[in-house]
């Protein structure tokens, strides 16, 4: 079984991230910079006799960066012939998102871009993606 499990916290700086993985794809990074990464954050399967090894991973989105996490029917998808989507093209369409783009905004140019891929075809594997973007830290009261 995989698992992606996140604690958000408001910080000065942004948004806190605690992030577990178990077994799930890395998580994309679109930072307050518009790069994109992957989050390398250490975790097996769960149930399958191996101790998976979780390890919980903090990082910080600032204000405007956002985090991808996906199931791998994404990257797995195909087009008409053998080819898979890829994590490579998943990087890309992140890419491509406006600066200051929504959480909502995002997820819907990956699953705009994955369509066009699979050529409107129906998928043969779950697709599922959560994206967490920072927004603007809240005025201090004083």
């Amino acid at each position: 079984m995989t698992l992606g499990y996140g604690h958000l916290e408001p910080v000065a700086d942004g948004l806190a991230v605690h992030l577990v993985r178990a077994g799930h794809t890395p998580p994309l990074l679109l930072d307050d910079q518009h790069a994109v990464g992957t989050v390398e954050a250490a975790g097996g399967l769960l149930g399958v006799g191996i101790p998976p090894g979780l390890k919980a991973r903090r990082l910080t989105l600032r204000p405007g960066a956002s985090l991808l996490l996906y199931t791998d029917g994404i990257t797995e998808c195909r087009a008409a012939g053998a080819e898979q989507y890829g994590e490579t093209r998943l990087a890309k369409a992140l890419a491509a998102a406006p600066p200051r783009s929504t959480a909502a905004g995002i997820v819907r140019i990956v699953a705009v871009d994955v369509r066009g891929f699979a050529g409107g075809r129906d998928v043969e594997d779950d697709q599922a993606a959560h994206v967490i973007t920072a927004g603007e830290p809240a005025p201090r009261r004083g």
